[in-house]
């Protein structure tokens, strides 16, 4: 059996620091999602995302080969059953940041033979608005499109921490709200004890 965990926690919760260091363990693979966006300078293909046509995606997502898909601002986003394949013949477990839709879809659309476990990243809504102005840059405050993009995002992040939490039954909760980066290497050591993958060479 195959294991697919999941990440899931509010924006500055350290989702995607947590997930460089899983991967750092080389135990755990990170699955590349697919999108229809256009690529961004800097992008690379099938390390960030791979790049696919609305019709492509459209067709696999007829034909059930996504385990999870979502619709952003005009895009469709996903991860496809190629992916978990390529992460399965490596002997790795698989990892996806996700949101908690994201976790109900992957308990219902993967196989039986995957074992699904969920974690969740929590943090206080003061330290994840604090984490989040230190990403603002000086430039933006003068731009008043970006200013209403950050004011968005802070009201986004209240939400998120608030309700997300209370979304789902996770198979566990850490709590990441202390500014130490250790902090994050202790969950990522609770987290190998908890797939029984810390004495596994």
């Amino acid at each position: 059996m195959s294991t697919l965990i999941t990440l899931t926690g509010p924006s500055a919760s350290g989702k995607t620091e947590l997930m460089k260091r899983l991967v750092a363990t080389g135990k755990i693979e990170k699955l590349v999602s697919h999108t229809t966006r256009p690529i961004r300078p800097g992008e690379v293909e099938g390390v960030d995302y791979y790049f696919t046509s609305k019709e492509w995606f459209e067709a696999e997502v007829e034909k059930g080969r996504f385990f999870q898909e979502l619709r952003f601002s005009g895009n469709r986003y996903g991860t496809h059953q190629s992916e978990m394949d390529r992460v399965a013949s490596l002997g790795k477990v698989s990892a996806v940041i996700v949101e908690p839709f994201g976790v109900k879809q992957f308990r219902k659309t993967v196989p039986s033979d995957v074992k699904v476990v969920t974690f969740y990243l929590d943090v206080s809504v003061e330290t994840a608005f604090a984490r989040y102005l230190t990403r603002i840059s000086p430039e933006s405050l003068d731009n008043r499109e970006l200013l209403r993009y950050h004011a968005k995002r802070i009201s986004d992040i209240q939400d998120e921490v608030l309700l997300w939490a209370l979304e789902l039954k996770y198979d566990a909760v850490f709590c990441n709200d202390e500014d130490d980066l250790t902090n994050l290497d202790i969950i990522t050591k609770l987290i190998l004890e908890e797939l029984n993958l810390d004495h596994q060479s």
